[in-house]
Parts: structure tokens; C-alpha cells; sequence
């Protein structure tokens, strides 16, 4: 196997350690493992290996997957960390609003009284 491979691994075990402390996301371990098995996938097929290629390409497949899942979830999460503090303040006031106002009743009698 070829120093860069390893060298990724090597990050990408760095950075999952991280996000197993809170300390980092855990899209950039998925990432950067993805790279990794990809790097060794070439290396591998470079020299003639199916079986270790094809092992290398599943895993990129898995860890690419996983990756994508971790970015998608982070978007969803930073998106309402992206209001300003004065639509912040707006949707409060608005909230507090709602629940200060007395209830409607959902139901109207009807005139003459149900038949």
C-alpha cells in the first residue's frame, strides 16, 4: 500500500476520534475516509489486485454515502443557526402573541340547536 492512502487513514482516525469527543463534525471523518479507499482503490488496481479493489471501492461507496448523509444532516442543522437575530426576535414576538390570545372555539353552535 502507498504512503498516501495510509496518510489519509491516518487523518481520517484523527478525525473520528475528534468526533467521538464533540470536538468535530463527523462529516469530515466519512469524507476523508471516502478519499482514502478511493486513493487505495487505484493504488490497488495500479498493481493487479481485484479483490482488494473491489474491497476498496465498496468501502469508498459506503464511506461516500455516509459522508453524504453527515452533509445533508449538517445543512438542516445550520439552516435555522443562519436566521438573524432579528428574524429570531420577530418569530418570538409572534409566538408569544399567538399564546396570549385567547382560544377561538373550534366549533360554532348552530342556530336553533342540533337536530
Amino acid at each position: 500500500m502507498s504512503a498516501v492512502p495510509l496518510g489519509l487513514f491516518a487523518i481520517g482516525w484523527v478525525l473520528q476520534f475528534a468526533a467521538w469527543l464533540r470536538r468535530a463534525d463527523q462529516f469530515w471523518p466519512s469524507a476523508v475516509f471516502a478519499a482514502a479507499c478511493a486513493v487505495s482503490a487505484a493504488v490497488s488496481a495500479a498493481q493487479g489486485d481485484a479483490v482488494s479493489t473491489w474491497l476498496s471501492l465498496t468501502f469508498a461507496v459506503i464511506n461516500a454515502l455516509g459522508a453524504w448523509f453527515w452533509w445533508n444532516r449538517r445543512k438542516r442543522r445550520r439552516a435555522p443557526r443562519t436566521l438573524g437575530a432579528k428574524s429570531r426576535a420577530r418569530i418570538a414576538a409572534m409566538v408569544t402573541r399567538l399564546r396570549e390570545r385567547p382560544s377561538r372555539p373550534a366549533l360554532r353552535p348552530v342556530h336553533g340547536g342540533a337536530r
